[in-house]
């Protein structure tokens, strides 16, 4: 299922229209840009349902207005947000963000964390 999760994020951050890799940028560097980790666990819980955690990393020089418009959009897709993928059903909701501070004055720095939910076989 994680492949399907990571296409899954990979496609919706290119519908809102965001620069973004998994894992480490290897494009073009245009600013704002992001980053993502997807971690894992492998607890099934009482609703048969396995998950993990998505960390977004965006970038950008000069102020947060454009990196709380990107949590704006983010957040506002994965409000509620469920798909079919891979034999099974995929719940994505956003859960978090952290302002973290770069050791450069102009570089802005946020994470943005997504809680994944998911139902083989449903």
């Amino acid at each position: 299922m994680e492949i399907s999760v990571l296409k899954i994020i990979n496609d919706e951050m290119k519908n809102l229209g965001l620069n973004y890799e998994y894992g480490e940028f290897t494009g073009t560097l245009a600013y704002p840009y992001g980053v993502g980790e997807y971690s894992e666990n492998n607890f099934i819980y009482e609703d048969c349902s396995s998950g993990g955690e998505i960390i977004l990393t965006f970038f950008n020089r000069g102020n947060e207005a454009n990196l709380i418009k990107i949590k704006e959009l983010i957040k506002n897709k994965f409000r509620d947000y469920k798909i079919k993928a891979n034999g099974g059903t995929v719940y994505i909701s956003y859960k978090s963000k952290l302002f973290l501070r770069s050791g450069e004055a102009d570089l802005k720095k946020m994470e943005i964390y997504l809680d994944v939910k998911y139902w083989e076989g449903s």
